[in-house]
């Protein structure tokens, strides 16, 4: 309980124009839950005693060295940590705070370090499906996914155009995929999900502006 109200936050397309919006959300009503590139990016701190907007977890789950590429270096907020047992051990280690973990659904070809009485999540080794997941079972009701794409303008080889003009890989339309059956769902046990993000349009959650978050929070 107490994420009942939550924004799932990456850095995709448009981050560097929109995550100001973030900051007009009050802390009480809408909780953030940060993944990949979102805190190295995160810009709405002042100092760690005056801080504009807070998350209230961040979340990792890359086993790979590029995991490094998402420790903070441009400032020193380093919000709760929430990480998958398979999370790469150097940003573990580089990371300031000491990180709470979860248990990935059993996979006998990438088992991880078994963790008694861990949190255990759907995360398909994915970071925003192991958010949704997460987020469900502190109780979320409504959700909405911010900049949680991997757009891109330019039309780049072996790259897909898509209906709003812009592009992914096959592979990263295939994730969302994944992540529209796992709304489908969510919506049978009546949570709202929202996006207002630049990927493909998910057929189970509806499309909104990000001028239209709080908007979404407040409706019935």
């Amino acid at each position: 309980p107490g994420l009942q109200n939550v924004i799932i936050c990456s850095d995709g397309y448009g981050w560097k124009e929109r995550h100001g919006l973030l900051a007009g959300i009050p802390n009480k009503k809408v909780k953030i839950v940060g993944i990949n590139g979102s805190l190295a990016k995160w810009d709405l701190v002042g100092s760690l005693s005056e801080k504009k907007r807070v998350m209230s977890t961040y979340l990792a789950n890359n086993p790979y060295k590029e995991c490094l590429n998402y420790l903070p270096s441009r400032h020193r907020y380093y919000p709760p940590l929430l990480a998958s047992t398979r999370t790469n051990p150097d940003f573990l280690e580089g990371y300031l705070e000491k990180p709470s973990f979860y248990l990935p659904t059993k996979d006998t070809n990438y088992s991880g370090i078994p963790r008694e009485g861990c949190l255990v999540l759907d995360d398909y080794r994915n970071p925003l499906c192991a958010a949704i997941s997460y987020c469900v079972k502190m109780g979320a009701k409504k959700i909405a996914l911010f900049c949680c794409d991997e757009a891109f303008e330019d039309n780049r080889p072996g790259s897909e155009r898509m209906e709003n003009g812009l592009f992914q890989y096959p592979q990263q339309i295939k994730s969302q995929k994944i992540v529209d059956a796992q709304f489908h769902w969510l919506r049978l046990k009546g949570i709202k999900v929202a996006d207002c993000s630049s990927g493909i349009e998910y057929e189970n959650a509806a499309y909104i502006n990000p001028e239209g978050l709080e908007s979404f929070f407040d409706a019935q």
